[in-house]
């Protein structure tokens, strides 16, 4: 991974319509790191649960992210990590739901809706990551069914997400449908991710990274598949004509 050197930021004081910031380290400039909203007063207000990974909670924003941490490769499928706390969505709860599939809901980080709003597509896969677990780890796949829409919950006043900035005709917030793949043979907790070589640029294993949506590299999604014993789908053989 690049190294970025010490050049660090802290968002405050912002107030003012919704529009990219420019972040630009020594070594070179990217954008849209972070899209403020009217109204938000500190960083703190950015991060409802800062503590709490909840189906999408609890991100931070770094500016020591990079470019080639925070997009993957190719769009011919994309790969995802999203982050819950077993105890308030697991991997079995994704299962036993109608069609094995919910709502990705609760992200009140701006990156991160960026993600889920813009970039995450029908077909992508998806690595089901406790949070909050000891150890914490990936436990399964998933696949997007539904590509990014408002958020609901964020206006839903009965629900724990419930955003009094947000309208449901000016949506801030916004999910996703996943529908549950393959429970890994052999779970990987975290500690043990840290030790595998091919996974040393992954952004889950980058310090002080919070993010519960991650962009995952399709060498490292296979490189995960392989650990936990489940196959990649394998690429098509070329036809040759016959004669």
């Amino acid at each position: 991974m690049m190294d970025l050197g010490t050049a660090e930021f802290t968002i405050t004081g912002v107030n003012q319509p919704d529009r990219s910031v420019a972040i630009t380290p020594p070594l070179y400039a990217f954008s849209t790191l972070y899209t403020p909203a009217e109204g938000i007063q500190t960083s703190a207000a950015i991060d409802f649960e800062p503590t709490s990974l909840v189906r999408g909670t609890g991100d931070e924003i770094d500016s020591r992210s990079t470019p080639e941490a925070l997009m993957p490769e190719s769009r011919n499928r994309r790969y995802w990590l999203l982050k819950s706390e077993p105890d308030s969505y697991s991997f079995d709860d994704l299962l036993a739901a109608p069609d094995s599939t919910t709502y990705w809901s609760g992200v009140r980080n701006y990156q991160a809706r960026n993600f889920m709003r813009d970039d995450m597509k029908v077909g992508d896969g998806v690595l089901f990551y406790y949070s909050g677990a000891d150890p914490a780890g990936i436990v399964g796949t998933a696949e997007i069914v539904r590509a990014g829409y408002p958020d609901f919950t964020a206006w839903d006043t009965s629900d724990g997400h419930y955003d009094p900035k947000t309208k449901e005709s000016d949506p801030t917030w916004y999910m996703v449908d996943i529908r549950a793949g393959k429970r890994l043979k052999e779970f990987l907790d975290l500690p043990g991710l840290r030790h595998v070589r091919e996974l040393e640029k992954m952004e889950l294993l980058r310090k002080g990274s919070r993010l519960s949506v991650q962009p995952v590299r399709p060498d490292e999604w296979r490189t995960i598949l392989r650990l936990g014993g489940v196959s990649a789908p394998g690429k098509p053989k070329r036809k040759t004509a016959t004669r």
